[in-house]
């Protein structure tokens, strides 16, 4: 994990903002006692396509030895872009955005596209 630009998911609860995904929790163990950090926050249309999202980035990347940045990164060139906005997705695009993720990144490391959403859907069950 880049703690130094961390994708991340957080929640407001009253002053506080508290880690909602895995990355946020990794970022806030990081700290010591009563460290601090500095960071960028907008607030995302859908935080949980957001956060669908870079759970993907991360269950490939960590299975073939990639950041999930750098699989972003990757993932960007394919498609032809030069950013990708999950999180501003309608629930109807983001799907159809996510298959096509999927099989993409499925192709990029050599794997079935099937696999590639099972080990997803494990990861989406025990974080987020």
């Amino acid at each position: 994990m880049n703690v130094r630009n961390p994708k991340s998911v957080w929640r407001r609860q009253g002053y506080a903002l508290i880690p909602w995904s895995a990355e946020a929790r990794d970022v806030v163990l990081a700290l010591r006692e009563g460290g601090e950090c500095v960071g960028d926050i907008w607030v995302a249309q859908s935080p949980r396509h957001l956060a669908l999202y870079w759970a993907l980035c991360t269950t490939v990347a960590d299975g073939v030895g990639l950041t999930p940045d750098d699989l972003s990164d990757r993932l960007k060139a394919q498609f032809g872009v030069t950013s990708l906005s999950p999180q501003s997705m309608d629930t109807v695009a983001f799907n159809a955005f996510m298959r096509r993720a999927i099989v993409t990144m499925a192709e990029m490391i050599g794997a079935a596209p099937k696999d590639v959403l099972n080990a997803w859907s494990d990861a989406c069950r025990r974080t987020l």
